[in-house]
């Protein structure tokens, strides 16, 4: 029974990590395909990555700063 539940979630994995793969070079045809040049795609990329870090590094920071607050005993 574990065997296969194991199985199920496995599968799933390894779906999510090919759609991962394949999600580039689909979405950078449909940007060309809608008019914008491969130039313009690396643009938009690029700042929605620096804009995903920051929010990140803003979160973890916030996340520090409020254990920090909370003490050693919370």
């Amino acid at each position: 029974m574990m065997s296969s539940n194991f199985s199920s979630h496995q599968t799933a994995g390894d779906a999510l990590g090919a759609l991962g793969k394949t999600s580039p070079p689909v979405a950078v045809t449909g940007a060309m395909l809608a008019g914008l040049s491969l130039e313009t795609w690396v643009a938009i990329a690029t700042l929605s990555y620096i804009a995903l870090q920051a929010a990140y590094l803003l979160w973890k920071w916030a996340r520090e700063l409020a254990a920090k607050k909370a003490g050693p005993d919370a």
